[in-house]
């Protein structure tokens, strides 16, 4: 009987070590999600930034080329 009870409390003992190292592993896998997070947010304000100018870009091509059209057809 005392030693099934002397195993127990070392399983109880490791298990509890081991709970500590996966919690210490989830705690460094978080602040790595929080890094991408913030990574993926910045990269996130650029790529609409870029998109938002080059919708720019597009509409102002757009508009040059309609003023030349109604220049070029006299509708002016």
């Amino acid at each position: 009987m005392e030693t099934r009870v002397a195993i127990l409390e070392h399983m109880a003992q490791t298990t509890a070590e081991t709970l500590a190292r996966i919690e210490r592993r989830f705690d460094a896998v978080d602040r790595r999600f929080e890094a991408v997070d913030r990574r993926l947010d910045a990269n996130f304000r650029c790529l609409f930034g870029v998109m938002l100018a080059g919708w720019g870009s597009v509409l102002g091509v757009l508009g040059a080329m309609f003023g030349l059209m109604a220049h070029g057809f006299h509708w002016f």
